[in-house]
């Protein structure tokens, strides 16, 4: 099924899911205060930690969600297909980045 759908389709649904991941663990980091802030009655060890570990789950799904598959790709010999889909992910991730700042500069100019 995957075959049927162009570069560009692939990477708007891999940037898509990786802009959904990242805005629900910035929910998650907002409105999970209550258990956050018991880890910082642990020490700063602790609560460093597990901020650290939580970026580094981060980096790691948000890896395998834009690079997987094209690396899958890669390695079975379609190598232009890859890159291409990592391109359109690059160009993706800066019309959503475009987005998101468009948005909280109208936001900026209505208050």
């Amino acid at each position: 099924m995957l075959k049927k759908l162009s570069p560009a389709t692939i990477a708007l649904f891999q940037i898509a899911l990786l802009v959904f991941y990242v805005t629900g663990l910035a929910w998650l980091g907002l409105n999970a205060e209550s258990w956050v802030g018991k880890l910082g009655k642990l020490g700063p060890v602790m609560s460093t930690s597990f901020m650290l570990l939580t970026l580094v789950l981060s980096v790691l799904v948000s890896g395998i969600l834009t690079l997987g598959y094209p690396a899958v790709l890669f390695w079975s010999g379609r190598q232009k297909r890859a890159l291409a889909i990592i391109f359109w992910s690059a160009i993706w991730i800066v019309a959503f980045l475009a987005a998101v700042l468009v948005y909280v500069l109208l936001l900026m100019s209505l208050s």
